[in-house]
């Protein structure tokens, strides 16, 4: 009786999907999930009034506001750094996988956008949508609609190219190019404000950018120890935290609103080297942990819906004007109102 009711639960339809489930680490779906509430917390204010608005009531929480521009970069670098973490281990990846799973990306965001669709003209039956929304909707990596996307089906398109030339150069090019790189963006672009040495943000080639780095250290170095990776962390935090303070003491003491744009808090920006040191620190950290949770893994395999949903261009003025509407959270008065 066990062994047929076993054999018709590993014939179940789901059956495949919650082996999947049980195979994968706990510790790294985890962190995905973490990185995924960073992104989603930096968009909902971002794409409000609530952070244009920084002259609140409470110092507290114009630091938790601004907080979020960093905590959205961290959660996209680890998001990116989880999957090359995994990429790094074959050897020779080839064209024709990575294509079948950028194909597979593709029709999967297209599913997603249609069924959203779908529902948003279910819940707004007389909404009038542009010719760009729609074309972006329908197209959505070719119109770079969730560059996210777009640049990781990118970097798919050309990572067995970038693997196969990055074992062909041997250890000692890959290590000038990959310190050449970092002395570059990771130094003169990653703790600097004008120094900008063309990084390429919100493209594919920040995730080349960072798959050379990776891939380095997982080829050739020795892995960090743990206090090593929580020091990274300890240390990005601080840099942000530090950063983040004196641009509120500033704006505080002189009233110009200037030190609280962006252009002031550069570093928070994507790819910072802060970033990255929170967001490397926190991965190789996660990936020691090899516990199999099945309910934390289950939430994880969502995640990437979670990102498709609340960043559709359709959507986009529904969740965050009327559904969610984050510019009255400038009259509330704790930090805990936001989150």
């Amino acid at each position: 009786a066990r062994s047929s009711a076993r054999d018709t639960s590993s014939s179940s339809p789901f059956s495949p999907v919650i082996r999947r489930w049980r195979s994968r680490e706990s510790g790294v779906e985890g962190l995905r999930i973490i990185a995924m509430v960073m992104i989603v917390a930096y968009h909902s204010c971002w794409n409000s009034t609530a952070v244009h608005d920084v002259a609140l009531g409470s110092s507290a929480f114009d630091l938790w506001a601004l907080s979020l521009s960093p905590l959205g970069k961290t959660g996209v670098a680890i998001f990116f750094l989880i999957t090359a973490w995994y990429l790094c281990e074959r050897e020779a990846p080839t064209f024709r996988s990575s294509l079948r799973k950028a194909c597979y990306l593709a029709l999967e965001v297209l599913m997603y956008n249609i069924i959203l669709f779908s529902e948003y003209h279910i819940l707004v039956p007389n909404a009038l949508l542009s010719v760009g929304d729609i074309v972006k909707n329908l197209f959505p990596i070719s119109s770079n609609a969730l560059w996210y996307v777009t640049a990781y089906i990118m970097f798919l398109l050309l990572y067995p190219f970038v693997t196969a030339a990055l074992h062909a150069i041997g250890q000692s090019m890959h290590a000038r190019l990959a310190l050449v790189l970092f002395a570059v963006w990771g130094i003169a672009y990653g703790l600097t404000r004008y120094a900008t040495w063309e990084f390429p943000t919100l493209s594919f080639i920040y995730f080349i950018y960072l798959y050379i780095l990776l891939s380095y250290y997982r080829w050739y170095l020795r892995e960090i120890t743990p206090s090593t990776a929580w020091l990274m962390v300890a240390a990005g935090c601080v840099i942000l935290v530090v950063h983040i303070t004196s641009c509120v003491l500033a704006f505080r003491y002189t009233g110009n609103h200037s030190y609280t744009n962006i252009d002031h808090l550069f570093l928070t920006g994507e790819g910072k080297l802060p970033v990255l040191l929170v967001a490397f620190g926190l991965v190789s950290l996660a990936v020691r942990c090899h516990r199999r949770i099945i309910g934390i893994n289950a939430v994880a395999s969502a995640m990437f819906g979670v990102y498709v949903l609340h960043e559709n261009v359709v959507l986009n003025d529904l969740l965050w004007s009327e559904m969610f509407p984050l510019k009255q959270v400038r009259t509330w008065r704790a930090p805990i109102a936001m989150l």
